[in-house]
């Protein structure tokens, strides 16, 4: 897993709880006689993509994410309800977030049409890409009836939204090899896997923990040591759910027999969620 290094470079990374919520707060009236009006305050959006997921523990997996991350933009970080956008490959999913249900490629390219010309310089717009994709092509793609949209076609829609502030969370398989293509000046791009790492992620599930609980404020150094000041920046999210993934993998080992044996009950409800079955405790 890994992260382009334009996001260490960067002086300050957007904070969704702080920013979000002030981004909705109207501009002050302007002073009787300043000498210049304040500007005006930017929004936040976002636009969350889940491709199809063939069903079984995936499409149980896209679904709970989908609906976190909907309710977390819509809830803690302050968004309004009307500026999140949820469109997912399968026609029979459930989360009642979703807005198009067996999204194509042109649904993708009317939603990021729709941000074009919503958003302006002062915003943020976040992008979080879910699911399967096309690893084994160039450009990596994400996988929606039809015809598959790949991360060049992606980058392109970016490129068109004119918020200054934009994140991108790409979960995809092969998500690391699109980091160059995406990488742009006032964009930060968090990828759940390094270049040429093909597997389905399941960093959603944590980055989710660090967003829902706070644990991750004050992990804005590696090691976790920080001080927390009650803004949770992507650096910290990324920090802390990396982490714990990992720390979450070494908790499983393999019993003589074969089987998977995990420690820790946190730990076991966790793998009973993600894979579907108990494993041998």
């Amino acid at each position: 897993m890994t992260m382009t290094r334009r996001i260490l470079a960067a002086a300050a990374l957007s904070a969704w709880g702080a920013w979000a919520s002030a981004a909705q707060t109207a501009a002050p009236p302007a002073a009787r006689a300043a000498p210049t009006a304040p500007a005006a305050p930017g929004r936040a959006y976002a636009l969350v993509i889940v491709s199809q997921s063939g069903g079984g523990i995936y499409a149980k997996r896209y679904e709970d994410w989908a609906t976190r991350f909907h309710g977390y933009l819509a809830g803690k970080a302050g968004l309004p309800a009307g500026n999140v956008t949820v469109l997912a490959g399968d026609k029979d999913i459930g989360a009642a977030c979703v807005e198009k249900k067996g999204a194509t490629r042109e649904d993708i390219a009317a939603a990021f049409e729709k941000f074009r010309a919503r958003t302006r310089p002062e915003d943020q717009f976040t992008l979080i890409l879910i699911g399967h994709g096309t690893a084994l092509t160039d450009p990596v793609t994400i996988s929606l009836p039809g015809p598959d949209p790949d991360m060049e076609e992606i980058a392109k829609m970016l490129d068109a939204v004119p918020a200054g502030k934009q994140i991108v969370l790409n979960f995809l398989p092969g998500a690391g090899n699109a980091l160059e293509l995406l990488a742009k000046p006032g964009r930060v791009n968090l990828s759940a896997f390094s270049v040429n790492e093909r597997n389905d992620s399941l960093l959603p599930e944590f980055l989710l923990m660090a967003l829902e609980t706070g644990k991750a404020d004050g992990n804005g150094a590696a090691h976790g040591a920080g001080k927390a000041d009650g803004a949770v920046t992507v650096l910290e999210v990324y920090h802390w759910s990396v982490r714990e993934l990992v720390y979450w993998f070494h908790r499983q080992k393999k019993s003589k027999a074969g089987d998977v044996v995990v420690k820790g009950s946190e730990s076991v409800r966790l793998f009973k969620k993600l894979h579907g079955g108990p494993p041998s405790d």
